[in-house]
Parts: structure tokens; C-alpha cells; sequence
């Protein structure tokens, strides 16, 4: 009987992965880019912050490292967590990676009694009886949350654009907070939001139907600091090449759409040429 993945982290994926890939502006977010550049006299124009480059939700004092979150490409096999877990701190942030290694290791009993029980003995055959009996406890409480968010998930409307995405990763934030106290939730739970709340301000900057190649760039590098600091600058190295390239065709997708068909084309050579150069020299 294998484990149900978690509902509130399947609608979040889904909203926030989603966006990024195919959001279309709705009026309220084509508003707030409008609202973005505001009067101040004849001439003048004052830039005001933009609305995904503010008010950051998981991790505002950004102690939640990139290496720690989704959007590391290069994280840590599961399987390896069973092996270097017991020396590491209890709860951290690969506690839940660890949780769902042991969901996916002990999941042909007939029942989840049985899967749990399973999961109960190997803590307790590979860690001290009171870090084990502690972790169980952990492990039960997560398993209940994960069953009864379906239920609370029931009362969130799915998100259409990455604002609600944001409203709804700030639920889902307090929701968790609420269950198993700030630090706890944190730990637990931080990087996977993070990751959310990272894709979705993204999705934001990259279907911004006025601001251009240049100026969605910038933004882009200022939320990736933001969120990250320098550790920000290795987040491009850890993607797949085609996924940058397509990443700069939304980057300057309005600058593309003002151009003469041949002339976009020859700005599409040259993304393609830098990103995927082997493609590139095969035409």
C-alpha cells in the first residue's frame, strides 16, 4: 500500500509550476504591472517596487539555502539519507525527503498499520531508542497531517495566477506553522515552500505582458539574490540547457512579438546559439 503524496504540496507544484510554464496575465495582475510605474510630475516617472519583489513569505531573513530547496537539481540521492540520517541533527531539513524515502523503502505491507509499524522497527534498528522513539513520533504526526490537509485543501480555491499562489503558499505556511509549531515547520517544510514561492514570483517577472527582455533580467537576477544571496548565482549552472533556453524566449517574448518575423528569428539564433550550441551549428 503505497503512501499518497502530500495534497497541499500536489496543488502548490501544480499552481506554481504550471504558472510559470503557461500563465496567462489576468486583469488584476496586468493592473499591479501598470500600477508598478507611478506619476510623480510632468515627465517623471517613479518606479514603485514591483509586486514580486517584496514581501517575501517562507524565508524573509533567507536562512534557507538554495542547496536546501527543489530548485537544486543536484540534491542528495534518497537513498543516501538512510545511510547519513543518524548523524545528523533530528529534525532538519531533510527530515520530510527522509520521511518519504521511508514511505517509498516500506510500502508493500497490506495495510498502513503494517507500512508503519515497518517504518517504526528500521527507525528504531538504525538510531538511539529516544532519537528513534522522537522521529516516530515526528513521522506519525507528519503522516496525520499529510491525510487531514486533504480536507483543508477542500476549502482553498486552486490558483490561476502567482498572486494567489502566493496567498495560497501563506496559507499553507500558517496552516503548517499551526500543526507543528514555527521552528518545526520550518525545518520541515521551508524548503519545499521556498521553492514554491521562488517559482511563482518568477512566473510573475516572465509573463509580465509589458516590461521587456532587458528589464525582466534584472528583475529576475534581483528576486534570485533576494531569495538567495550569492548562492543565487549558481542556480543557472544546476539547469538543463534546452530549459534555458525556452527560460529566454519568455524572458523576451514581448521584445520577440514587436519584431519583423526575420528579425526575431535571428534573435532566436542567438539565444539558441548560447544555450545550445550543438543544436545551433547542426542547422
Amino acid at each position: 500500500m503505497r503512501m499518497r503524496k502530500t495534497v497541499s504540496i500536489a496543488i502548490l507544484a501544480a499552481a506554481a509550476f504550471g504558472l510559470w510554464l503557461g500563465y496567462s496575465a489576468t486583469s488584476e495582475d496586468a493592473s499591479a504591472s501598470l500600477e508598478a510605474k507611478q506619476s510623480n510630475g510632468p515627465g517623471i516617472t517613479r518606479e514603485s517596487p514591483n509586486p514580486f519583489l517584496s514581501s517575501y513569505i517562507v524565508d524573509p531573513r533567507n536562512q534557507i539555502a538554495l542547496k536546501d530547496t527543489g530548485l537544486n537539481e543536484q540534491r542528495d540521492d534518497p537513498q543516501m539519507l538512510n545511510k547519513s540520517y543518524a548523524a545528523s541533527e533530528l529534525v532538519n531539513r531533510g527530515t520530510v525527503d527522509y520521511f518519504r524515502y521511508l514511505q517509498t523503502e516500506f510500502h508493500a505491507g497490506a495495510t498502513l498499520q503494517a507500512n508503519t509499524e515497518a517504518i517504526r522497527q528500521h527507525l528504531f534498528s538504525t538510531l538511539q531508542p529516544e532519537d528513534a522513539e522522537k522521529l516516530f513520533a515526528l513521522y506519525k504526526k507528519f503522516v496525520d497531517f499529510e491525510y487531514s490537509i486533504g480536507d483543508k485543501a477542500k476549502d482553498w480555491k486552486m490558483p490561476d495566477s502567482p498572486k494567489e499562489t502566493l496567498e495560497l503558499i501563506g496559507k499553507m505556511q500558517k496552516h503548517q506553522q499551526q500543526t507543528f509549531g514555527e521552528e518545526t515547520a520550518d525545518l520541515l517544510f521551508g524548503g519545499e515552500l521556498k521553492t514554491m514561492e521562488y517559482t511563482a514570483r518568477k512566473s510573475g517577472i516572465l509573463n509580465d505582458k509589458v516590461a521587456g527582455g532587458a528589464e525582466k533580467e534584472a528583475l529576475l537576477n534581483k528576486l534570485t539574490q533576494d531569495m538567495f544571496g550569492i548562492s543565487g548565482d549558481k542556480l543557472d549552472a544546476t539547469k538543463n540547457p534546452y530549459n534555458l533556453f525556452e527560460e529566454k524566449l519568455l524572458l523576451y517574448k514581448n521584445d520577440l512579438d514587436k519584431l519583423e518575423p526575420p528579425e526575431a528569428e535571428k534573435l532566436i539564433k542567438q539565444f539558441r546559439a548560447k544555450y545550445l550550441p550543438a543544436s545551433a551549428n547542426s542547422q
